[in-house]
C-alpha cells in the first residue's frame, strides 16, 4: 500500500529556496519525491544533492537521502494538468526519515532502532499466560558486543503476542496482540543508520532461519542520538505479503526458548560461524533458476563449520608420524612426478571423512530425524562435489531426471547444517529434536493461531 506526503522540499545548503511537492512511497517502502519549480531557470538543480530535508503539511520534518546515483528527471505534464508557470521534476531516492531534519546518512547517529517483520506475532509469543486485565509480560532483553568492540547493543522484543485467560476461564490471544510486535535495538555509543542496518539484516536472517521462509520488514524506526524519534522507509527486497506463516512449525521461537540465549547466541554465531547463518537465511531470498550454486556454497559451509568443531579433529593422523612417515615416501621414491605429489599431500581430514564425523557427532538418529538419511547423504555429496567444484555443474545440460540428486544434497545438507546451528544456539535435547522434525517437514504442524500448548 502505498502513502503519500505533501509538503515542501529544500537543499540543506540553501534553506531560503523551497519547492513544493509530495513525498510517495510505494508498496516496496521505496520513497519518491515529485516536486514542481518554476518554469524558467535551473532551480530545481538545486536539490541534486545526497541530503535533503523538508516539512510536511502536518509539520513534521523529513529527511531524505540518496545514497548512489539518484538523478532528477525531468517529468512531462500530463494534458489538462499542466500549468505554464511550473515544471514537474521527480527524484528517487534511497531513504526517507519522518520525524526530524538530519544531517548525512553517515554522520547521523542514533540510539535506539526497531524493526517490525512479517510474522513476527507469533515468533515473539510470551510463554507465561497472563489475566485478562493484568499488565502484559516483557520477554528478558540481552546484551551482546556483536561486529568487535565498539558498540554495546541490548536487543529486545518489544509488544510480543500474548495469551491470556479470560474470566471464562478459557485462554485466548486478544485481537492484534503481537501486530506491532518488534525487535528492538538500544546502542551505546550511538552509532550510525548503517550499524543499525546490519543488525536488523542480522535479525532478519534468524526469523527466516526460524521460519524456514523468508522474513520481510515491514517496519523500521530509530531514535537519533539526541532523542528524536523518526520512522524510516527504503525499499524493501519484496513487497510487504500479508501471507502468514500457516500450518508451519518454526524451528525456535521466543515462545519455546529463552530470547537471551537466542539472541546473544545468534549474534555470536554470525561472527563465530560465518558464513553459515548467512547461507542457510540466504537460500530463501534466492531463486532456484541455477541450483548448482546453493549446493556448492552449502557444502562449502559445512567444511568450513567442520573446522569451527574445534571438538572434531582436523587431523586423521598424528602429526609427527605423519610427517615421518611422509618424508620418508619422499626420500625413497625414485618418480620426480609422484615425489611432488606426496610433497603437496597434507594431514588433512577428507571430505567424506568430514561428513561422517559431522553426523555422528549430531548422532544419527537426530541426522534421521530430519529427514536425512546419513549414509546416503555421504555418497550423494561426494558424487556431485567435484563436478561442481571443477566444471560448474553436475550435467552437461538442463536435465530434469539428473535435478533429484542435486536436490536432495541441498536439502539434506542444509538439514544438516541447520542443526549444527541449531546445537550452537544450545537448544535443549527435546527442542533440538522439534527442531529436526521441522526441517523433515514431517512434524506436527502448528497454526499461526494456535495455543502455547500446541507447540
Amino acid at each position: 500500500m502505498s502513502e503519500r506526503f505533501a509538503g515542501s522540499w529544500w537543499n540543506p545548503a540553501i534553506p531560503g529556496v523551497r519547492f513544493p511537492g509530495v513525498l510517495k512511497i510505494n508498496g516496496r517502502g521505496a520513497p519518491t519525491l515529485h516536486f514542481s519549480s518554476p518554469a524558467y531557470g535551473i532551480e530545481a538543480y538545486g536539490l541534486d544533492v545526497p541530503t535533503l530535508h523538508g516539512n510536511l503539511d502536518d509539520g513534521t520534518d523529513v529527511t531524505l537521502w540518496a545514497v548512489g546515483w539518484h538523478p532528477i528527471q525531468h517529468q512531462p505534464a500530463v494534458d489538462g494538468d499542466g500549468d505554464d508557470d511550473r515544471q514537474q521534476w521527480k527524484r528517487t531516492l534511497s531513504t526517507a526519515v519522518l520525524g526530524a531534519n538530519l544531517q548525512s546518512v553517515g554522520s547521523t547517529l542514533f540510539s535506539r532502532s526497531a524493526v517490525r517483520f512479517t510474522n513476527l506475532d507469533m515468533w515473539s509469543r510470551h510463554p507465561t499466560i497472563v489475566d485478562h486485565d493484568a499488565p502484559a509480560p516483557e520477554h528478558p532483553q540481552a546484551q551482546v558486543t556483536p561486529y568487535g568492540e565498539e558498540y554495546r547493543v541490548t536487543i529486545g522484543i518489544e509488544n510480543p503476542q500474548v495469551v491470556r485467560r479470560q474470566a471464562a476461564g478459557y485462554d485466548s490471544i486478544n485481537q492484534g496482540s503481537g501486530d506491532d510486535a518488534a525487535i528492538t535495538f538500544d546502542v551505546v555509543p550511538a552509532a550510525p543508520l548503517a550499524f543499525h542496518d546490519h543488525l536488523a539484516m542480522d535479525a532478519r536472517n534468524l526469523l527466516t532461519f526460524s521460519y524456514q521462509a523468508a522474513a520481510h520488514i515491514t517496519a523500521q524506526y530509530a531514535t537519533t542520538g539526541d532523542g528524536q524519534p523518526v520512522r524510516i522507509y527504503r525499499q524493501r527486497p519484496s513487497r510487504k505479503s500479508s501471507r502468514r506463516v500457516h500450518r508451519s512449525n518454526m524451528i525456535i521461537t521466543a515462545n519455546t526458548s529463552d530470547p537471551v540465549e537466542i539472541f546473544s547466541r545468534w549474534w555470536a554465531a554470525t561472527k563465530d560461524y560465518y558464513p553459515l547463518p548467512q547461507i542457510l537465511a540466504g537460500r530463501f531470498y534466492t531463486r532456484f533458476a541455477f541450483l548448482e550454486h546453493h549446493v556448492i556454497s552449502a557444502i562449502s559451509a559445512l567444511e568450513a563449520t567442520y573446522d569451527r568443531l574445534g571438538h572434531l579433529t582436523s587431523a586423521p593422523m598424528d602429526n609427527d608420524l605423519f610427517h615421518a612417515r611422509k618424508q620418508w615416501h619422499i626420500d625413497n621414491e625414485p618418480d620426480e612426478e609422484f615425489r611432488r605429489l606426496l610433497i603437496g599431500i597434507g594431514n588433512r581430514q577428507s571430505l567424506r571423512r568430514k561428513l561422517k564425523a559431522i553426523y555422528r557427532d549430531l548422532s544419527e538418529p537426530l541426522v534421521k530425524e530430519s529427514g536425512t538419511d546419513p549414509k546416503k547423504w555421504v555418497e550423494d555429496v561426494m558424487e556431485v562435489r567435484d563436478l561442481l567444484a571443477h566444471t560448474g555443474s553436475h550435467v552437461p545440460g538442463v536435465s530434469d531426471s539428473a535435478e533429484s540428486i542435486l536436490a536432495r544434497v541441498d536439502r539434506d545438507t542444509r538439514a544438516v547444517l541447520a542443526l549444527l546451528l541449531c546445537r550452537f544456539l544450545d537448544m535443549e535435547s527435546a527442542t533440538l529434536s522439534r527442531a529436526a522434525s521441522v526441517l523433515s517437514q514431517s512434524g506436527p504442524l502448528v497454526r499461526a493461531d494456535s495455543m502455547p500448548g500446541d507447540m
